[in-house]
């Protein structure tokens, strides 16, 4: 009988240990309700105090999954850097348990005077997108300095932005596009940014434009209950003092904030050379040029907005912005010209010389708001509807001009251009309804709108009075006048859905364009001239992503976006614009939207929530390729035009890690290696460009103390080859400084840029009648930022 007790009691305990279970669950931001990745979970028996039985991460999405978790009581422990730890318990006794949706709320209260604060690696490559922490580059002074650090990124002395060879970007900034994208990278603080997230392949939700993908940036504004106040002063040795100031207020349902920004941004010096050849009728004409330059911006900007939650399921956000004194761009140059044309047989038949000094100004003021309204069909957030409204306007006409003062031993001769734009309005509308079929399985159906109307931009060329007045030329168009309105209505659906450790998107994007670039002008002979042109098209946006968990640390993503870019008004309109002594600019009115499709596959191995590695391979193919292509105009001068020169290829790999060596120590290095391929064929010319391109990144951060730290960062941008042009590799480095005092209310940051003073290229431009050669040399500079927060929000 003893014996067939033991043997009952033992059959039981096989069937109990037998009796194992999934637990899977959703970790979420308590403020904001999106996924938090990477948040660390642990399951605890009841039984034995502190006994951890299990452990893993949460995915991309948030979710996670303990496999073969035996029958009993336990609590479950979600923890990630920043955010207070969470537990509940949780009873299994069925197969398969679905833990309730963890909240994590931010952990940023001061207790005791000492501020907790939380270090994110400085890039993290996610599976749909690179993300820059902007903490973690303490010395960037506005977003434009954050994109540095991105592989396969180039940001020219103009702060434009290329990818890969020829893609371009649209701009988000808090998942709103601006339409001066670009622009706002220039002026947006640093230390205003939470992060940027870098889109190379974005779903159907996001519009098609940009052929590179999206850049978002984030900003720092939280739903927390109290104030956050931050000012800060920024001064640089070229002459920057720019002022910034903010305030953000929240209570349990409602919030305002406050955005002030004021100053003179200095954005680059350089030292620019030229030798330029150019043979016209068999005469050849050489210019050497030299000029000391400066770029910056005066600006005087307020942002306001408020949130505020209706009802637990609805909650509106406002904001609205003013230039309420007009920005005002500028380009101060300073420099010498030489100008030689010489007969077939190299004998001079005219030489001259003369000082140049350069005024480039533009000067307007904008006033924009967005509107957000969100309602939530359940109390898990997924089943949503959400609308979005942005719309912006000039204050006043923008206006342009440049006025090169040619100053010779005996006379100063003055010749440049004006232009205008007049109540440019911009609209951009979206409304999206996603619907959960299950905890796994969700679509997206949505439709957007986006309208760009400029009722009227004007250009004149001439020469300028004493008092600056311009009088046109006589043998060249005059009263050149655009109206200029593009419309493009989309549809679109996303279905994302999971089949074990296999997560997959599809979609598809349906746009309309209907474009109207109307052009006047009167001709030399007096004659009034009037050119219509309008195109009205309709292209379907494919997307597709797969994501393969082989573990929580080891992940595939493959995906295919297929995108636009679009030409802008002024690269349509044939108006021809004087650009300096040497060049003029001419639209081009046949001009066709660029297409591109990516295919990228990459793998990515975490072994702490700071210590990765990932590999991305990339192959994107783009037709229509647009480049600016320079032909012989008059004498010297040279005509740049937009042209569709070909077709591009670029298949490449990025290797990228972050790693801490030591507590102290932390270090992010990215590897780009690239083949570009242009196969150019228009106006009966037809050849190939192959090149090799190469870059890196490094940085590296160190923490002499709590509130001592040190950065230093070097790139190197390979050199790159377009259809005409050919620019040199050049090497790139900065060390910073940051020290905070008084419980990190105040800090100071000192950076020194260019240290090396090593920025500096050549590009060389040659056509089939000339060449020229361009040398950039960017002036090192110190940067000095003083800040001060305060901050009680919990």
């Amino acid at each position: 009988m003893k014996y067939i007790f033991f043997l009952f009691a033992f059959c039981i305990s096989l069937s109990s240990i037998a009796q194992t279970a999934v637990v899977k669950g959703k970790v979420l931001d308590k403020a904001t309700s999106q996924p938090i990745p990477y948040a660390e979970i642990t399951l605890k028996s009841v039984a034995v105090q502190d006994s951890v039985l299990l452990g893993g991460i949460s995915n991309e999405s948030g979710v996670f999954q303990l496999e073969k978790v035996p029958f009993g009581s336990y609590t479950v422990q979600a923890t990630f850097m920043g955010f207070s730890k969470v537990e509940i318990p949780v009873t299994v006794d069925k197969y398969v348990v679905t833990v309730a949706d963890i909240l994590l709320k931010e952990n940023v209260e001061n207790l005791d005077e000492v501020v907790v604060k939380s270090n994110k690696p400085a890039i993290q490559y996610k599976v749909d997108r690179q993300v820059i922490n902007a903490e973690s580059f303490p010395t960037a002074s506005v977003a434009v300095d954050l994109l540095q650090n991105v592989p396969s990124l180039q940001v020219d002395i103009n702060g434009n932005i290329t990818y890969r060879g020829d893609g371009t970007f649209v701009v988000y900034i808090n998942g709103h596009r601006d339409p001066n994208g670009t622009e706002k990278l220039r002026q947006i603080p640093a230390d205003q940014i939470e992060r940027i997230e870098i889109i190379t392949n974005p779903s159907s939700k996001y519009r098609s434009e940009g052929s590179a993908g999206i850049i978002q940036v984030i900003l720092k504004k939280t739903r927390l209950e109290g104030y956050a106040i931050n000012t800060e002063i920024t001064t640089n040795t070229f002459g920057t003092l720019n002022g910034y100031a903010s305030i953000d207020k929240k209570t349990a349902r409602s919030g305002w904030y406050m955005n002030v920004q004021e100053g003179d941004q200095v954005f680059n010096k350089s030292e620019y050379n030229l030798q330029q050849r150019v043979l016209n009728n068999d005469v050849l004409y050489t210019t050497s040029l030299y000029r000391d330059q400066k770029y910056g911006q005066k600006v005087s900007y307020i942002q306001a907005g408020f949130n505020y939650d209706i009802t637990p399921s609805d909650y509106i956000d406002f904001s609205a912005n003013i230039n309420y004194v007009n920005n005002r761009g500028y380009r101060d140059f300073t420099g010498n010209v030489t100008n030689e044309a010489y007969d077939a047989e190299g004998n001079i038949l005219d030489q001259s010389y003369y000082n140049l000094q350069t005024t480039y100004r533009n000067n307007y003021g904008y006033y924009g708001g967005t509107f957000g309204y969100n309602h939530f069909f359940n109390e898990s957030k997924s089943h949503k509807l959400v609308l979005n409204v942005d719309v912006s306007n000039y204050t006043s006409p923008y206006k342009e001009s440049t006025i090169d003062s040619k100053i010779y031993e005996d006379r100063v001769e003055k010749i440049g251009y004006l232009n205008y734009e007049k109540n440019e309005l911009l609209v951009n509308g979206t409304l999206d309804y996603t619907v959960p079929f299950s905890e796994e399985t969700s679509l997206d159906v949505g439709v957007a709108v986006e309208i760009d109307n400029i009722p009227e931009v004007g250009n004149d060329n001439g020469n300028f009075d004493e008092n600056n007045n311009l009088i046109p030329f006589s043998d060249e168009r005059t009263n050149q006048i655009i109206d200029f309105k593009r419309n493009i209505y989309a549809t679109y659906f996303n279905f994302k859905s999971k089949f074990k450790k296999l997560e997959y998107q599809f979609g598809l994007r349906l746009e309309n364009t209907d474009t109207k670039s109307n052009y006047s002008y009167v001709a030399v002979d007096q004659q009034q001239v009037y050119i219509p042109a309008s195109d009205n098209f309709t292209k379907l946006f494919p997307t597709a992503y797969l994501l393969y968990n082989f573990s929580d640390d080891i992940q595939l993503v493959a995906n295919y976006t297929r995108r636009i870019n679009r030409p802008g008004y002024y690269q349509l309109i044939p108006v021809l614009q004087y650009t300096d002594v040497t060049s003029y600019y001419l639209g081009n009115a046949n001009i066709k939207p660029a297409y591109v499709d990516s295919y990228e596959l990459g793998y990515k191995q975490n072994w702490t929530n700071k210590d990765y590695a990932s590999f991305q391979f990339y192959h994107r193919k783009t037709t229509n390729v647009m480049q600016d292509y320079t032909v012989t105009g008059a004498d010297e001068i040279l005509i740049s035009m937009p042209t569709n020169v070909g077709i591009s290829q670029n298949t490449g790999v990025e290797l990228m890690g972050n790693i801490a060596f030591k507590k102290w120590w932390t270090s992010n290095l990215s590897i780009s290696l690239y083949d570009y391929h242009l196969e150019v064929d228009f106006d009966e010319t037809a050849y190939t460009r192959n090149q090799f391109n190469y870059g890196a990144k490094w940085n590296n951060t160190f923490e002499v103390s709590d509130d001592f730290s040190i950065q230093y960062y070097m790139s190197y941008s390979g050199p790159f080859q377009g259809a005409q042009e050919k620019r040199d590799g050049f090497f790139y480095a900065s060390l910073g400084v940051k020290k905070t005092f008084f419980d990190d209310r105040w800090k100071v940051n000192l950076t020194g840029s260019n240290i090396f003073d090593t920025q500096q290229y050549d590009v060389v431009t040659q056509g089939t009648d000339f060449s020229r050669i361009s040398n950039y040399r960017n002036i090192p500079y110190l940067t000095l930022k003083i800040g001060y927060t305060f901050d009680n929000q919990e």
